[in-house]
């Protein structure tokens, strides 16, 4: 009987089961789960709506803003880093597609057809003269031999499509600050496409950094 007591003074009085505390942590951590596991299934639905979607217009913001972002210009031969109107651009970049956006200098061209619907891009790479001082005719011959060049589409099912220009001294991109031509010897502050595509419109901007080359 003695032994018996001992053991019984020695028991502990708490009764079988979890306690309120124990509870609560698991709720917290039950939750938590929850959450990150529905955070991560929007991240992956969201993934893969922009993979299907809109692909085509993140390949196109990536390429251009590379692009524009190491353009170059020779000012004492007036060739411009940008030349545009409201359907094409054209850019000095070193950051040419067929070299892999790795630094070769390149005359760009991108331009809308309406017919198509469809935005497309060509490249000529710049000649061993284009860094001794020429005048803009061997430039203008340039853009002529651009008609042959392959032409890769950029964008497609584009109902409508435009392009515009923010000088570099407009302190804001004010909508009655844009220009719809571009034909100065500086390149402006920012350009942009505006485009409607699926039923959505569109409006991306591009900065703009160019270099002179002289």
């Amino acid at each position: 009987m003695l032994a018996m007591t001992i053991d019984r003074r020695f028991v502990s009085p708490r009764s079988a089961g979890f306690t309120l505390i124990e509870t609560m942590v698991v709720l917290v951590i039950s939750v938590g789960l929850v959450a990150l596991m529905t955070g991560l299934y929007r991240s992956v639905g969201q993934s893969a709506i922009a993979l299907r979607g809109g692909q085509q217009e993140w390949m196109m913001q990536r390429q251009l803003r590379e692009q524009a972002l190491h353009l170059f210009s020779l000012s004492k031969s007036g060739i411009q880093p940008v030349l545009g109107t409201p359907t094409e651009i054209y850019l000095t970049s070193w950051q040419s597609k067929a070299g892999g956006l790795d630094g070769k200098p390149a005359l760009l061209h991108y331009f809308y057809d309406e017919k198509d619907r469809t935005l497309y891009y060509q490249e000529q790479p710049l000649p061993p003269w284009w860094s001794e001082r020429k005048t803009d005719l061997e430039m203008t011959r340039l853009k002529s031999d651009m008609r042959e060049a392959p032409r890769r589409k950029v964008l497609t099912g584009a109902e409508t499509l435009a392009f515009s220009y923010l000088p570099a001294d407009a302190k804001e991109p004010r909508p009655q600050r844009w220009v719809r031509e571009w034909r100065e010897t500086v390149a402006p502050g920012l350009f942009q496409i505006q485009f409607l595509k699926a039923g959505k419109n569109y409006a991306l901007w591009f900065e703009i950094r160019a270099t002179d080359a002289d």
